[in-house]
């Protein structure tokens, strides 16, 4: 086998190569080793044509193949040894074909001889389909076995997603590598000027071939001018530590808040751009899904105090690439290195940066590596949306904000986290939401363009200030701040549906859904728009919509629930909430809702029941007041209803959509009820 240094530096270029070719649309189908040749100064060529690999062997001492390399006697060789498990079953040859092909060949060097053996082309076949490769001898480096064991997965979704993924791994084996190849010995020999010939040749065939396969002009393939919708796919982690996942993913977050903030771009928000992580989805089928023109796709590198950032522009409608580029920096410079990527990319689909934009695109503010390092790992946990990880968030953002106190972002980031609380943690709003407006506050005395920051406050005033023009204020600012934000549009149509203006509501539930298309919660939220307006029949299609998404969404099986018990399908209803708190697990997630159905149904004894569980519940703090009046309601005792409404109204508790509420419909002739709607700023 070859020395590491040697066969690692090689190996990147064939990987190099294979993203070239891959960029251009340009699938290789027979990489093999007798089709790479390493020229004079070591630079190793991949060949595409059989005539141009004869036509250089046939000058001898030229160049040195790789595929001359001893192997063992008896192996078949050639093209059927490095064909991958799908392409050998019939299946159109991918991407990861091509790298299940470069793992061959990097298993070839390492070792002299091939991974799967066969004394028959139908024998070796059968051992590429179901046996695992030939243990790697234990002189193999280690990180290198684990590339070429990744390279060699069965199933494609297992193996590198990139040819560049490979390179940047191989380069990790290689500390203190440049991109400048270092020449080595003659003892490759001399590639001549007959062999240079015929590489120039073969580029002007690549070249002219691509150009009859894709009509237009080459020199048009980098533009990016006139894409205005962009998806940021999840970068990948090529550090081989999962522990870095959350930086990798900060770093996506990052790139997608700083093209969101861009007025005349559409920019699929982040919910919807991770759902494709690891998927093995050709980019355009992506597109589709998110409806979008470009795709922004690429890896993140971070070994000790460096940071290697790789990113490409996709054209998704013809899967062509139009730029890439590859940003190495101290991790001190992060930040810079974020907004100077958003920038680059701004220019190369051209689009027009208001003054304002610029500013914020471009010229980050200095902060804290450590600080920052706080941050992104507390977004990693906001994003997991459950009790303990919103804690670690807390935790982590706190941190942030104690090694930079004008870290305005981390602010962001604790009104972010406070405002879920009372959703996801059990926690009350008197807790939550004064803390929640504090951050957001400090945040915004900071930077007062933080647009995150302005939707978190507009959702303590709408949902425990019930200051309704105060939250439709500031709701429209994270709009104009960042055009596709979605969780602003998300928070501002309940706003709308709150206050009653129906129409409104579903137009910004739909914007919402457009920024964030595979969005669980925002699909959802399309459902319940539809239910406050009275629209039953469209929220049960919208629900059983998103149930395809995810049929394990307790959410939108509530939600359903709920449209079903508006249609008097009280059955069906009861059966979605028993769904509901099954997939919730423990806690009160849908058990007023339960036991709402069952009273309905004439099913008190069973009401009754849960009505004691939620009442002892709310004994020890959970805010469950309008389940219980909603129960009570339900038993036909009005007077116990408006106990526990005025209960919630003292403590500010689920009331913001006590107006729209069709399950309240009943008291809207109480004057009891009116003055309520007068107290809360909401009557007509």
């Amino acid at each position: 086998g070859y020395p590491l240094e040697t066969l690692v530096r090689i190996g990147a270029q064939v990987a190099e190569a294979l993203e070239h070719a891959h960029g251009r649309g340009v699938i290789h189908r027979d990489l093999k080793a007798n089709n790479v040749i390493v020229t004079e100064d070591g630079r190793a060529v991949v060949l595409d044509f059989g005539l141009a690999k004869r036509e250089i062997t046939e000058e001898e001492g030229s160049s040195k193949l790789l595929g001359s390399t001893p192997t063992s006697t008896g192996v078949i060789m050639g093209t059927p040894a490095y064909l991958s498990p799908e392409v050998l079953q019939g299946e159109r040859a991918t991407a990861q074909s091509d790298i299940w092909s470069l793992g061959v060949v990097l298993y070839t060097m390492a070792t002299g001889t091939l991974p799967f053996h066969g004394r028959s082309i139908a024998e070796l076949g059968s051992a590429i389909l179901k046996d695992a490769p030939a243990p790697l001898p234990d002189r193999v480096h280690p990180g290198l076995q684990a590339i070429i064991q990744r390279c060699l997965a069965k199933e494609p979704s297992q193996r590198y997603r990139l040819a560049s993924e490979v390179r940047a791994s191989l380069h990790v084996l290689q500390p203190g590598s440049g991109p400048v190849v270092r020449r080595v010995g003659r003892d490759w020999g001399r590639l001549g000027v007959y062999a240079a010939s015929v590489l120039a040749t073969l580029v002007t065939v690549i070249l002219v071939s691509e150009a009859i396969r894709r009509p237009g002009p080459i020199g048009n393939a980098s533009s990016g001018a006139g894409i205005r919708s962009l998806a940021v796919l999840p970068l990948a982690n090529l550090s081989g530590d999962p522990r870095q996942e959350y930086f990798a993913d900060g770093l996506t977050d990052e790139l997608i808040a700083d093209l969101a903030s861009i007025k005349s771009l559409k920019v699929i928000s982040r919910t919807s751009a991770m759902r494709y992580k690891g998927a093995n989805k050709p980019l355009p089928e992506i597109a589709r899904e998110l409806g979008v023109e470009g795709i922004v796709e690429g890896s993140v590198l971070r070994s000790s105090d460096r940071v290697r950032i790789k990113v490409q522009l996709i054209d998704a409608a013809k899967d062509r690439h139009l730029w890439t580029q590859t940003y190495d920096r101290d991790t001190r410079d992060v930040l810079a290195m974020q907004s100077e990527v958003g920038r680059d990319i701004a220019e190369r689909i051209d689009v027009e940066l208001a003054p304002g934009e610029q500013g914020r695109v471009t010229n980050p503010r200095p902060v804290n590596s450590q600080a920052q390092e706080l941050y992104l790992r507390g977004r990693y946990y906001w994003n997991k949306r459950d009790k303990n990880a919103l804690v670690q968030a807390l935790d982590h953002f706190d941190r942030a904000i104690r090694i930079d106190s004008t870290y305005a972002v981390a602010y962001a980031g604790l009104a972010d986290t406070y405002v879920l609380m009372p959703l996801y943690a059990d926690s009350s709003p008197q807790e939550s939401y004064p803390r929640a407006r504090a951050a957001a506050l400090k945040a915004l005395k900071i930077d007062e363009h933080l647009a995150e920051a302005h939707a978190s406050l507009g959702r303590v005033k709408l949902f425990y200030d019930w200051d309704w023009p105060g939250a439709e204020t500031e709701f429209k600012r994270a709009i104009e701040l960042k055009p596709s934000l979605s969780t602003a549009h998300h928070w501002y149509s309940i706003f709308l549906r709150d206050v009653g203006r129906r129409e409104e509501a579903i137009a910004e539930a739909n914007r919402a859904l457009e920024l964030d298309p595979v969005s669980l919660i925002i699909n959802a939220n399309l459902g319940d728009t539809f239910f406050y307006a009275g629209k039953f029949d469209q929220a049960v299609a919208q629900h059983r919509k998103t149930l395809l998404l995810d049929a394990g969404f307790a959410a939108a099986h509530l939600y359903l629930g709920r449209a079903l018990e508006q249609k008097g399908l009280l059955q069906d209803a009861v059966a979605e909430f028993q769904k509901a708190r099954s997939l919730a697990g423990t806690g009160s997630y849908a058990l007023g809702d339960l036991a709402r159905a069952y009273a309905r149904a004439g099913k008190r004894t069973d009401a009754k029941g849960l009505l004691n569980e939620l009442s002892e519940r709310s004994k020890r703090g959970a805010s469950l007041e309008t389940d219980i009046a909603l129960v009570h309601l339900a038993l036909g005792d009005r007077d116990q209803a408006f106990q526990y409404l005025e209960q919630a109204y003292r403590e500010r508790s689920g009331l913001n959509d006590l107006k729209v509420d069709p399950r309240f419909g009943s008291l809207h002739g109480d004057s009891r009820f009116q003055d309520l709607l007068v107290r809360l700023g909401l009557a007509s």
